[in-house]
């Protein structure tokens, strides 16, 4: 009895070392046919690749190579346009500069056979402008007064007028008539009339200048020189 124990054990034994074997080699046998169908498919993959590279790649190249010499075209029109812009400005600074040097000759020379009368009145507007400063000075008033502080002590002083925009407008009728005598210099031959009015205005102009300051004009200013209310 225990032999024929010992031989059936054998035998299960011998049975289940067979059924591994057998799944060992199936599993072997398939990992060998999913390896090689891996190769199969890199192979089909890489054919594909090469396919294609044979077929694209050289159109694809082509149309590079197009595009490089429509660039080069385009550059080339580009720089041609780029020259053609610099000559016109270039002529257009040219012409233009020449005709301005005219212009200042005939100007100056027209200006230097100018009505005398003009001339002088000129001569007085120049320098009744270039010491401006001088005139302003004399000419500019203010009105103020102590304004009390927080504690009831007077610190700050309030400005409450002054007369800037009337010493402005005698500078500005000033220039005005320098404008219109500047215009007689361009004039061939300008009217007496017109030579008159034009040195009569801009003499009363100066002489207005160097009379009684403008009135003030009362508004009322902080200590900082700012406009109360704003």
């Amino acid at each position: 009895m225990p032999k024929n124990g010992t031989n059936r054990l054998e035998r299960f034994l011998a049975t289940v070392a067979g059924a591994r074997f057998i799944e060992d080699a199936e599993r072997d046998a398939a990992e060998k046919e999913e390896a090689v169908q891996k190769r199969r498919d890199l192979a089909a993959e890489i054919a594909e690749c090469r396919r294609r590279r044979r077929e694209a790649v050289p159109a694809l190249r082509r149309a590079v190579e197009a595009a490089e010499r429509d660039l080069a075209e385009a550059r080339a029109v580009m720089r041609a346009a780029q020259k053609r812009v610099t000559d016109a400005r270039r002529a257009e600074f040219s012409e233009d500069y020449s005709i301005q040097e005219g212009l200042r000759r005939a100007e100056a020379a027209l200006a230097r056979t100018a009505h005398p009368r003009v001339l002088a009145a000129l001569d007085e507007v120049d320098e009744a402008l270039r010491t401006w400063h001088h005139t302003a000075a004399r000419l500019q008033r203010w009105v103020s007064r102590k304004a009390s502080n927080w504690d009831g002590t007077e610190e700050f002083v309030k400005y409450y007028g002054t007369n800037d925009s009337g010493v402005d407008a005698m500078k500005r009728r000033i220039e005005d008539a320098e404008k219109a005598l500047h215009a007689l210099l361009l004039v061939a031959e300008p009217e007496d009339a017109a030579v008159e009015v034009a040195v009569a205005e801009a003499r009363a102009a100066i002489a207005a200048s160097a009379g009684d300051p403008p009135p003030v004009e009362m508004r009322e200013f902080d200590h900082l020189g700012q406009p109360v209310g704003r």
